[in-house]
């Protein structure tokens, strides 16, 4: 588990817990954040969980802050998404799913004040890294991705399957030139084939498709080995009502 922590002080300026306390008038209203994370390596489409705790001047934990959330958005971008950090007795909770891999800003608000005003408490110092979800297949590494990421029902979306060597620990070489085939089967049962194609890059094999159902859907890449082995991952993607 992932443990980050930080000090915030009355007048809002953030600064590192150990460089912000005062041992000789120390400040009765300060408040340390500490935020951890189910796992160190985040994935898409894995339920990730978020706690916070708050830790008083005196070193006790309280729930002082009634409204809590964290907030998260790709580098770059400017809106923030938000999940509501649920209080469990002395700390918070909630779970997100990631969508999009790439780096994400992470911060957590909280209306310390009861104003209703959510004032920034936390920002995690770096970006947070989270990577395509992926399976392990004989000595392949297979790799998938929508775009966009949040699938809606009747809309296209584009899915992409990455399918590289498996160089021990570490991802090896892009396999260009296999013959897949990509079945995506919707929440309503029905199930359509694809040919992947290489459009976007050797070795990544991409498919268009339009689930006409929110719920839960999957998507599939079946592909042979060098001996003629067929192999397949599947990976459960879940589709929102549309607009």
């Amino acid at each position: 588990m992932k443990i980050y922590q930080l000090t915030l002080l009355t007048f809002s300026m953030l600064v590192l817990a150990a460089c912000s306390k005062n041992p000789v008038a120390p400040d009765d209203h300060e408040l340390t954040v500490k935020l951890s994370m189910s796992t160190e390596h985040v994935s898409t489409l894995t339920f990730i969980d978020f706690e916070v705790e708050l830790v008083d001047h005196e070193g006790l934990q309280t729930s002082a802050v009634a409204d809590m959330q964290v907030e998260y958005r790709l580098v770059g971008e400017t809106e923030w998404d938000v999940a509501v950090l649920e209080q469990h007795e002395d700390h918070y909770k909630t779970e997100i799913m990631f969508m999009s891999s790439g780096e994400y800003d992470v911060r957590i608000t909280g209306d310390e004040h009861g104003d209703s005003h959510m004032d920034e408490m936390y920002v995690m110092a770096q970006a947070l890294e989270v990577e395509r979800i992926h399976q392990e297949i004989g000595g392949f590494i297979v790799e998938m991705e929508t775009f966009p990421g949040h699938v809606r029902e009747g809309e296209e979306v584009e899915v992409n399957f990455y399918i590289m060597e498996k160089d021990g620990d570490h991802d090896g070489n892009m396999m260009p030139g296999l013959v897949t085939d990509i079945r995506c089967a919707g929440a309503d049962g029905v199930v359509e084939n694809h040919t992947g194609d290489e459009h976007e890059g050797p070795g990544i094999y991409t498919a268009r498709h339009t689930f006409t159902e929110a719920g839960n859907a999957s998507v599939e890449i079946h592909f042979e080995d060098s001996s003629g082995l067929e192999l397949h991952a599947e990976f459960q993607i879940p589709v929102d009502h549309g607009h």
